[in-house]
């Protein structure tokens, strides 16, 4: 786990103040190995995919993932090996972390959360932002892709943990009166951001992730601009939805609006295909 700063109140202590009586899913034993597999300089591509392959549900999401346009799936890869080959360890990690967050954090559908709506956005979100960090910010395309897709991560747990609460808040920040993470704060002494990332602090997972989470609402040198880009990114429909986030390309990055609008629908486009890999 992270080191724990002198003062402050370890992760899973302040997420227990948060969600009270929640019982903290556990991070899947096989996505954890990938991870620790894919930081040790030490382990291959080989060994990775010796390690997804026994387990059926991420080794058939890899193999979809690899043959899906949002990796730029132009053949058929039919084995565990290939497909880890062509996605890379980077990819892979992104992938794994995916759907160990996407299965250990199912919440029903309340009003203002639906479930399906809201991975739909999440990878939305992550193929906008990685592909506009390729262009502009190369050296980001992976993190930003990660947090693209998990910046929300808290928001089932919290659906889960806090039912009537959270139902109450959603319902508030959908109508308009105040922004989501101002009333999270309020009404449960910290916002999905904050949680998140001490989720990811409980979880082992990468500090880089932790931090990007945390942080994904702040407009600041040490959030890539394409992470604070889709950070707000609407449920709305999908017409509200590429208007604004090609707005905010337009505003941020100086791309010509038709640009932008034409970007960000071949990005939903792929991310659709996407949303049902992590299903």
């Amino acid at each position: 786990m992270s080191a724990v700063r002198k003062n402050r109140v370890p992760a899973h202590v302040a997420l227990r103040d948060t969600l009270g009586a929640y019982e903290l899913p556990s991070f899947p034993t096989v996505v954890a190995s990938v991870l620790d597999a894919v930081r040790d300089p030490h382990q291959g591509l080989a060994k990775i995919a010796d390690i997804l392959a026994p387990d059926p549900r991420l080794s058939v999401r890899v193999l979809a993932a690899a043959n899906s346009a949002a990796f730029g799936g132009g053949r058929t890869v039919t084995n565990i090996r290939q497909a880890v080959g062509l996605l890379g360890a980077l990819n892979v990690e992104s992938i794994a972390l995916s759907v160990g967050v996407r299965g250990a954090l199912n919440a029903p559908d309340v009003p203002g959360f639906d479930q399906k709506r809201f991975w739909l956005t999440a990878a939305r979100r992550a193929i906008v932002a990685r592909t506009l960090a390729a262009k502009y910010e190369p050296e980001e395309a992976s993190i930003c892709f990660t947090v693209g897709l998990l910046q929300d991560m808290a928001v089932p747990m919290l659906v889960a943990a806090r039912r009537e609460a959270y139902t109450l808040i959603l319902s508030r920040a959908r109508q308009g009166h105040h922004d989501l993470a101002s009333l999270e704060r309020k009404s449960l002494g910290m916002d999905h951001a904050q949680t998140g990332g001490l989720l990811c602090e409980v979880w082992e997972l990468p500090g880089t992730l932790a931090r990007a989470v945390r942080l994904h609402h702040e407009v600041n040198d040490s959030v890539p601009v394409p992470i604070s880009i889709v950070a707000d990114m609407p449920y709305e429909d999908d017409e509200i939805c590429i208007a604004h986030v090609a707005s905010c390309v337009n505003e941020r990055l100086g791309m010509p609006l038709d640009q932008a609008q034409i970007l960000v629908n071949e990005c939903f486009s792929q991310a659709d295909q996407f949303a049902r890999v992590l299903r």
